[in-house]
């Protein structure tokens, strides 16, 4: 009778490994499934990486903050300079505050970001 007891048991030990193992196939199959997609766009997203740009960032006092994001983006504009995105973040309070405003354009010579960047440099 006792022989039965450990059939039994040796039984519940097959199934446990036979699901083991088949957990494991299903995961090295994820796996190789995943690493194809590596690097490849997932469907209906699109990755775009910009060549030809230039961000700015300028780190302003902040009297008035949002005067001063229109007269970061007006120096570019005024050189020429294609404005792509722009933002504009608030740090600390009161008096002793200041903003950051960045500034994403398209590519310009390097003597007109020189002009922005004094132009800039000149707001307040």
């Amino acid at each position: 009778m006792d022989g039965g007891g450990c059939g039994a048991q040796r039984a519940t030990q097959e199934k446990i490994v036979d699901a083991a193992v088949a957990r494991v196939k299903a995961l090295e199959d994820t796996a190789a499934a995943l690493e194809s997609c590596r690097g490849a766009p997932r469907s209906g997203r699109e990755v775009a990486l910009s060549r030809g740009t230039v961000t700015v960032s300028a780190r302003l006092p902040a009297p008035e903050p949002a005067g001063a994001l229109r007269r970061v983006v007006e120096a570019f504009e005024r050189r020429g300079a294609r404005v792509l995105v722009a933002t504009m973040a608030r740090h600390g309070g009161g008096e002793g505050g200041a903003v950051v405003v960045t500034v994403t354009a398209a590519a310009a010579a390097p003597e007109v970001l020189e002009l922005i960047r004094a132009d800039i440099a000149g707001i307040y």
